[in-house]
């Protein structure tokens, strides 16, 4: 029989808690039918929080950048001898490359050279063939300037010095023994390049030398010129940006936001939202005179602060606005266009229509080279001064999320003073909250199946798989996280059938952006740091530490920025830091809780136990708005922050009065990932799934009897973040969150206010035996982790180093270059062995001859410009064990080895003599076994990994795999946590948190479980298990 449930999903950024609760014929939840915990890795780096895959991207492209200047290379090579400019012998080609090239370079341009000169010249020339910029990905480049500014200063010494090429410019700096290489010099703001050649000046100088050669040598033909100046100096154009589709024109690009159309959209949008907040009256919206009075200064690209905007409407001092940023932002394009002395347009801007401006700004952004952008400037009008100017101006960057079209459509609408929404549908477009379809499914798709509009990124392309067909997340922790809620909520139905009804709560920082991300920890930083400040106020205070005295502090110092000024707001009573932690002050809800449910600080402050008993239960301007202190309350109130202010309008407690606008509000989260996560889930339920914000969480889980502490048995704190189990205890909350449970929340506190209590106490539970349920689920709720199987990640360190033939094994083994001033450790000695024996004994005393740290590095940058040549890298030996060597392609020796980074599993074997071994398989290693298997290629060794032809595989673990263990009499299930050689590092499934700086803490049970040897797993009994991602346990004979 199909049980009828309701799913309910605490989706974080590296972790789902879900729970299913049965449902009554009335669609109340009655029992609890499963629940479970699946964590995963959000697809970022933990130290920095970038992205995983622009980490790779970086290397990526200097790969393919290495590759084709090598097959360039060979491409020339081949071309030179064909045409006998190079000898086919590798001898004969190494005795020419030993000629010096730049003195054949500006030999080249007086006197015919030998056939294999001319190419040793070519070849030179293709090794160093200029910067080319790309005008599209480098204008916003400060190193792009500085290459800028030294080609210039090049051409002017060229110029200065009559040199016909920058080749024989070079020669006569070699051979007076100046730099001929191109190098950054100074530092700081002073840093430049004292020349630069660019690819115009070398192929001048290829031109050059070839009229001039085939002037005294006929066989050089024109064909032949052609060839080896397209295989020298051909530069493949940029791949252009994959730009995502617009979703309410799908067959639309999504437009670039410099263009002013853009701009405008945004400043339209901004005005439209803005409201105008003075004391006792309701929030009103701004006119249309006003709206187009502040409209006509930001679309000219000049910032408003909000003391500008209140003289230029004649507004009172007192009057504040809806917004807490400092300004309000105007159009960058036509700040950067028209505005200042330098301006590449000025005032000439302003008079073109909007039509032409977008114009301009598309040539701007669009042309290939800085001379298409001036003609196609040209055609649109602009002077041809003005217009050379105006292709070099520095845009803003990115693109919106609609379209030019849809933005016309809509513009129109906004600038009459309609809401976003409102004016979507007035554009004649379904707003996406009126997107249902109806359809239903059986089993989650891909996301980007379903939310291909917003994601806009797709090829379309029957053949591509999804991810590249229907685009994915630009956010990678949000598309880790769209596809491991598939797989959870998939595995979920295979159990126990489609949910009736599904409910969902997301984590605010899952859909930040890294500069989100680092301004949220900056203010919990700030937060902290105020906390550790106010425990302080408390010791010296001789008071208790407790979070009650915490709270009372903070809203002390809330109260006003002076303390002069920090009063009861109703009564006018001084508090201060002594007596706000007395009982004679009391916290006040200044919107009713009862109503609001709303129990954050911004809905808090200290007032006086007597004006907290007279306010009773209501708003601050029901309470005393027709009295005859309400002048006197609104004076003080000036001194909270806005976040409390506005709770003292007239209509503060209009936005509450519908019980049903209130609980709708409190059952939709506006969160971006929330609303995709939604209408993700609404194939599954249609008109059955909502999202709340995750505010009411911890309060009705406290209220409901659902401490982890309490249900997991641990005793922790709050909320026990190190047990992952916490996931599926909220994913109960979430379940249970509905209009039925708001209602009784807020019955309860009024009830619980009637008795006097501040907050509801206790709740009466969905069930009798709720909590006990509950409890007897969670502990035994196994975690489901998703496992690190996949090679394709770093196979090694960055740096390459050289083999040291014949080292012994107490001996330094491998060689690489470090710059002189990389060779101190942290406390100032010196980190690696120097190979040239009087090197190093200079390097030593000059270490030595300094006192401390910075002059040490001090002493060692100026060593590296002493004597006739700057010594800037030299070579050191190290010892390194984790190695690969690398082998040539050619000879199949090894020609240099890097250092491993990773391990990939670890197998266990037993040998014929019955013994067991370990043994762990490099991410290396296990990189050539996988592509060795996809070429068939059963002759290569790497593809065969068993220690003896006899031997049998018992086991083979990865990263997050899932095993058992016996330990003291009983199987603990864990998890792996790390794979290193000679060892395997477990820790118990449900553990969370830092676990390193557990294991090493004192008063943290917690404890890593070692095994060292293959002999250590067999005596432990280690089996290794599967979990389904709901967290269905399979055994591995089960799962074989």
């Amino acid at each position: 029989m199909k049980i009828s449930y309701r799913l309910g999903v605490d989706l974080g950024a590296n972790s789902i808690g879900w729970s299913a609760l049965m449902l009554d014929t009335a669609g109340a939840p009655c029992g609890l039918l499963d629940m479970g915990v699946r964590v995963y890795p959000d697809g970022r780096n933990p130290k920095d929080n970038t992205s995983l895959a622009a980490a790779r991207r970086g290397p990526r492209g200097m790969r393919r950048n290495r590759d084709r200047y090598l097959q360039r290379r060979r491409n020339l090579l081949n071309a030179l001898t064909r045409m006998g400019l190079m000898p086919a012998d590798t001898d004969e080609r190494q005795n020419i490359a030993a000629r010096d090239p730049y003195a054949l370079r500006a030999k080249a341009l007086h006197e015919k050279l030998a056939p294999e000169d001319l190419g040793r010249v070519l070849f030179h020339l293709n090794q160093h063939r200029g910067f080319q910029s790309n005008r599209k990905t480098d204008r916003d480049s400060n190193e792009d300037g500085k290459i800028s500014d030294a080609t210039k200063r090049t051409i002017a010494e060229l110029q200065l010095t009559g040199h016909p090429t920058i080749g024989s410019w070079l020669a006569e700096r070699h051979q007076a023994r100046q730099p001929v290489r191109v190098r950054l010099a100074g530092s700081g703001k002073t840093e430049a390049y004292p020349f630069y050649p660019s690819r115009d000046m070398i192929e001048s100088e290829f031109d050059t030398i070839w009229t001039a050669q085939a002037g005294w040598n006929r066989n050089l033909t024109e064909p032949m010129r052609q060839s080896l100046h397209h295989i020298i100096f051909h530069q493949r154009d940029l791949k252009p940006p994959k730009l995502g589709k617009c979703w309410l024109e799908p067959d639309q690009f999504r437009a670039p936001r410099a263009l002013p159309t853009a701009q405008r959209f945004r400043i339209a949008q901004t005005l439209s939202h803005l409201r105008v907040v003075r004391p006792g009256v309701p929030d009103e919206p701004l006119t249309n005179d006003q709206r187009a009075i502040l409209a006509t200064t930001l679309y000219r690209g000049r910032d408003l602060t909000f003391d500008q905007i209140r003289k230029r409407l004649g507004l009172p001092g007192d009057t504040d606005f809806n917004f807490r940023d400092e300004k309000l932002i105007g159009c960058a394009t036509a700040n950067r266009l028209a505005n200042g002395k330098k301006a590449p347009i000025g005032d000439a801007w302003h008079s073109l229509d909007l039509t032409t401006q977008d114009a301009v700004v598309t040539a701007i952004l669009d042309a290939e080279t800085v001379e298409e952008g001036i003609e196609i400037l040209k055609t649109i009008g602009l002077a041809g001064e003005i217009a050379e100017r105006a292709v070099n101006t520095t845009l803003v960057d990115g693109h919106t999320s609609l379209s030019m079209v849809a933005m016309g459509k809509i513009l129109p609408h906004l600038e009459s003073g309609m809401r976003y929404d409102e004016a979507v549908k007035a554009a004649g477009y379904v707003h996406h909250s009126d997107r249902r379809t109806g359809e239903i499914r059986e089993q989650l798709p891909y996301y980007g199946e379903l939310l291909f509009d917003r994601i806009g990124t797709g090829t379309g392309e029957p053949a591509d798989p999804d991810e590249k067909r229907l685009g994915k997340a630009p956010n990678p922790t949000v598309h880790v996280a769209l596809n491991e809620l598939r797989r959870v909520v998939n595995d979920i139905i295979k159990r126990h059938g489609p949910p009736a009804e599904i409910v969902v709560e997301t984590l605010r920082d899952l859909g930040r952006s890294k500069l989100q991300r680092e301004a949220y920890s900056a203010d919990q930083k700030k937060n902290r740091d105020a906390n550790d400040a106010r425990r302080a106020m408390l010791t010296e205070m001789g008071m208790p530490l407790n979070g009650r005295n915490i709270m009372r502090l903070r809203l002390w110092q809330e109260q006003a920025a002076d303390p002069k000024n920090r009063l009861c707001p109703y009564t006018g009573t001084l508090i201060t830091c002594r007596t706000a932690l007395s009982d004679a002050i009391e916290e006040d809800h200044i919107l009713p809780f009862a109503v609001t449910l709303d129990d954050s600080s911004a809905n808090r402050m200290l007032v006086t136990r007597e004006a907290n008993r007279s306010k009773a239960r209501q708003s601050p301007f029901t309470a005393f708005g027709h009295t005859a202190q309400w002048p006197d309350i609104q004076d003080r109130v000036a001194f909270l922050p806005q976040n409390k202010r506005w709770r003292f309008q007239p209509d503060a407690m209009d936005k509450f009065a519908k019980e049903g606008d209130f609980l709708a509000r409190h059952l939709t989260d506006s969160a971006t990932i929330a609303r995709w996560a939604t209408e993700y889930l609404e194939i599954l339920a249609p008109g059955k799934v909502w999202s709340i914000p995750g505010r009411l969480t911890a309060l009705l889980r406290d209220k409901l009897g659902l401490r982890p502490d309490v249900i997991l048995g641990s005793g922790g704190a709050r909320k026990n973040r190190d047990d992952h189990r916490h996931h599926a205890i909220d994913a109960v909350v979430v379940a249970l969150t509905d209009r039925g449970l708001l209602k009784r929340t807020t019955d309860a506190a009024k009830r619980a206010e009637t008795t006097g209590e501040r907050l509801v106490v206790k709740m009466e539970p969905p069930w009798e035996t709720f909590v006990a349920d509950i409890a007897k689920r969670a502990r035994t709720v196994v975690v489901s982790h998703k496992p690190d199987i996949g090679w394709q990640a770093a196979l090694h360190n960055d740096t390459n180093y050289g083999i040291i033939k014949g080292a012994r094994e107490d001996q330094d083994n491998v060689v690489t270059r470090r710059a002189v001033t990389d060779l101190l450790k942290k406390d100032g000695t010196l980190a690696f062995t120097v190979r040239d024996p009087a090197l190093m004994a200079k390097i030593q005393a000059t270490v030595a001859g300094a006192q401390d740290i910075p002059s040490r590095k001090a002493a060692l940058s100026a060593l590296t410009h002493s004597g006739g040549y700057v010594v800037r890298r030299v070579r050191t030996t190290e010892r390194l064990n984790a190695t690969q060597d690398i082998n040539d392609r050619r000879t199949g020796m090894p020609y240099r080895t890097v250092k491993r980074d990773g391990n990939h599993r670890m197998e266990l074997w037993r040998m014929p003599d019955g013994s067991f071994l370990s043994r762990v398989v490099s991410t290396f290693a296990a990189a050539q076994q996988a592509m060795a298997a996809a070429r068939g290629d059963k002759t290569d060794r790497t593809n065969d990994p068993r220690p003896h032809p006899s031997a049998k595989l018992l086991l083979r673990l990865h990263g997050a795999d899932m095993v058992t263990i016996s330990a003291d009499g009983n199987r603990r299930l864990m998890r792996v946590v790390q794979i290193s050689d000679g060892q395997l590092t477990l820790a118990a499934h449900n553990e969370g948190g830092k676990l390193r700086d557990r294991h090493r803490a004192d008063d943290d049970p917690f404890r890593y479980v070692f095994l060292s040897s293959g002999a250590t797993m067999v005596k432990a009994n280690l089996r290794k298990i599967f979990v389904t991602p709901s967290g269905r346990v399979i055994n591995g004979d089960q799962k074989q």
